[in-house]
């Protein structure tokens, strides 16, 4: 029953359906990094813009000097959020596979059959390659 759906699941067809849904999830995880990377650019512009503005102001504009640095501090730290946004994103980031990890799983979907009921395949082998796949 056990070896008969797994093998069911890894018929070349719902790997080729599995791989499909893959590269949709790259494609996702490309589009998000590239909008982080646009909002982490963006904050740090700003950042150094407020900075700017605060080196510019006379001395004697305590007042004007004060809001500036306020504007700035604020800035540094979106810039700080932002930045722990992403280490935190990245470090769940899901799993990208390469075309040569398509192009396995393939393989592996080919010949699984084969290896799974071969005639010197153990027991131990098989539960060793279920294991392994679940």
């Amino acid at each position: 029953m056990v070896a008969q759906t797994l093998l069911k699941a890894l018929q070349p067809d719902q790997i080729a359906i599995a791989n499909a849904a893959l590269d949709e999830i790259a494609e996702e995880t490309r589009s998000l990094e590239k909008q982080l990377a646009l909002r982490r650019e963006r904050a740090r512009y700003d950042a150094e813009r407020a900075r700017r503005q605060y080196d510019t102001v006379e001395p004697e504009n305590r007042l004007v000097a004060r809001t500036l640095e306020k504007a700035w501090e604020d800035k540094l730290r979106l810039v700080d959020e932002i930045e722990q946004e992403y280490r935190r994103w990245s470090d769940r980031e899901p799993l990208v596979l390469q075309a040569q990890d398509h192009a396995a799983l393939q393989e592996l979907a080919e010949n699984l059959p084969a290896i799974w009921h071969s005639e010197t395949a153990q027991p131990e082998d098989r539960k060793r390659i279920l294991r392994f796949i679940v």
